[in-house]
């Protein structure tokens, strides 16, 4: 989510009735999944769609791993290559309960590393 959803967002994570729509009540529109069976929320720049792979539990807690099977990136944020413009994505980060972070800071930096001590870069099918 970008942080032009942060009340949405936030909103949507109460524990609402069953036959309540989180979308209404939160102004969000669904949209229909392309891969799997669900929808997504159309006004998110990027969705993904995963499947259940495994769920390990961890002391009193568990950890959910799943495999992503669609990605949809809006173009405006879509640079190409399989990278996305952080700047006008404004990622929104949420952290535990009402907590919410956003980031601030973008910088590049050149790996300095001496090139003949890494493995090549495997080629990425487009």
């Amino acid at each position: 989510m970008d942080v032009s959803l942060v009340e949405a967002v936030n909103n949507a994570a109460a524990n609402f009735k069953p036959d309540v729509s989180e979308f209404n009540e939160v102004y969000l529109t669904p949209k229909t999944c392309k891969v799997i069976d669900g929808v997504a929320v159309k006004e998110a720049p990027i969705s993904m769609e995963c499947k259940l792979d495994q769920i390990i539990k961890v002391g009193k807690g568990f950890m959910l791993l799943g495999e992503v099977l669609h990605f949809y990136i809006d173009d405006n944020v879509y640079l190409g290559d399989f990278k996305i413009d952080f700047q006008k994505l404004n990622p929104l980060a949420r952290l535990a309960g009402n907590q919410y972070g956003e980031l601030g800071n973008y910088f590049s930096m050149e790996r300095t590393f001496d090139p003949n001590k890494v493995v090549e870069s495997i080629k990425r099918k487009k």
